[in-house]
């Protein structure tokens, strides 16, 4: 998935180290806090912002202990992440692994639930002194996995659904890696396409929550984070405050149900341009995506009573679906035209000819006929590609 550039270890862990330094909130109620909270990422637990951190002087050894202790605790929880993004872009192309990635989420939350209680005792001690330590490190583990779902998870998903639509059916048996190799097929174009549907499916509001009636502040909810406008008049010195926060494991479980629909709707997206539905099957979908939050709202009442009294759906990813459908270029399935070896010919072979079709022409410069020209199916010379890079590898 990361094309010819970077080799799989060196992609995957240059993508580790970025979501361990995205933070895990912001607050926007002033600039002082805004700048603290940009602190507050998974590599700079214990070293940056956070109002559970034990205040202490580190030393630099101290500093490069906890920044290490982060970096393995990390690793560990990522692990089946680095396994799955491995195995999805080796496999054919034509395989589902939409079920594997569910199996791999399920996997990252038990394998979580085992570093907090059995690994990170071994680096932090439970004595009094350092409770508050262990504490946040726990906070920041129930968040850290969301992102490795975001990252290893979702975005390889739907970036192999954009290389299907990029390369003919014919080729989608070779494997995602060996099909980005072949530079004839626009496949980084719908690359960044897919990006850009995963940032809204992932971190864009699908809808707003009013909770006005019991915290008198307005949700912002999407998959993975949520905004939240606080216009608590009881006081008077934060008037309104804005606060933004990458979801735990707990708040995925209302996030994730309320999502079920955008995923729907990005799996029609992709058939719909293998046409495999109908451009009506899929505006109908991407309507109830759309309106499948207020749905659950409606359905399990109770569910969402003390999170959300009034459900407002934002259509985003609906909007992000059909600009998707706009920026794809089809597929052209005969293209490349192979000349045949020139046979050696006099002038008079090639005037003789001409007079038998009885068009006149004199002798000069040598002429290709109309049957002299062979059309093949553009997935002959990507297989063709496909098996002269492999057997330059061997080699």
């Amino acid at each position: 998935m990361f094309g010819k550039e970077f080799p799989l270890p060196i992609g995957f862990l240059s993508k580790f180290l970025f979501i361990m330094m995205i933070p895990s909130f912001y607050v926007f109620t002033s600039l002082g806090d805004f700048f603290q909270s940009l602190s507050s990422s998974f590599l700079f637990t214990s070293l940056g912002y956070s109002p559970y951190v034990h205040i202490e002087q580190y030393s630099i050894f101290r500093t490069l202990g906890i920044l290490f202790r982060n970096i393995i605790l990390g690793l560990i929880i990522t692990f089946p992440g680095f396994i799955y993004n491995y195995k999805i872009v080796q496999i054919p192309l034509k395989k589902s692994y939409w079920k594997m990635g569910f199996g791999v989420c399920i996997a990252l939350v038990a394998n979580t639930v085992g570093v907090v209680y059995f690994i990170l005792p071994i680096f932090i001690s439970r004595i009094h002194l350092h409770i508050s330590e262990y504490y946040s490190v726990s906070m920041q583990l129930a968040i850290f996995p969301v992102l490795v779902m975001a990252a290893f998870i979702i975005l390889p998903l739907i970036q192999r659904q954009a290389v299907s639509i990029a390369s003919p059916f014919e080729i989608h048996d070779q494997n995602m890696r060996e099909i980005m190799l072949l530079s004839e097929l626009k496949i980084k174009r719908e690359m960044r396409v897919a990006i850009i549907l995963w940032v809204v499916i992932c971190f864009v509001p699908s809808f707003v929550g009013l909770a006005y009636y019991i915290w008198r502040a307005y949700y912002f909810v999407g998959l993975f984070y949520i905004f939240t406008l606080n216009t608590d008049v009881y006081f008077d010195f934060i008037a309104v405050s804005i606060y933004g926060a990458i979801a735990n494991l707990a708040d995925i479980q209302i996030t994730a149900l309320s999502s079920v629909g955008n995923f729907y709707f990005v799996r029609e997206i992709y058939r719909y341009l293998r046409k495999e539905v109908t451009r009506k099957r899929l505006m109908l979908v991407g309507l109830m995506a759309t309106l499948y939050p207020l749905i659950i709202r409606m359905v399990f009442p109770s569910m969402f009573y003390y999170y959300y009294n009034v459900v407002i759906p934002l259509p985003f990813v609906f909007l992000a679906g059909l600009l998707v459908v706009k920026l794809h270029r089809p597929i052209i399935g005969l293209t490349d035209r192979i000349w045949r070896e020139d046979e050696p010919r006099y002038w008079w072979d090639e005037e003789k000819k001409k007079e038998e079709e009885g068009v006149s022409t004199t002798p000069g410069t040598p002429y290709r006929y109309r049957e002299d020209i062979v059309k093949v199916p553009l997935y002959y010379i990507i297989i063709s590609r496909i098996k002269n890079l492999r057997k330059r590898n061997k080699d």
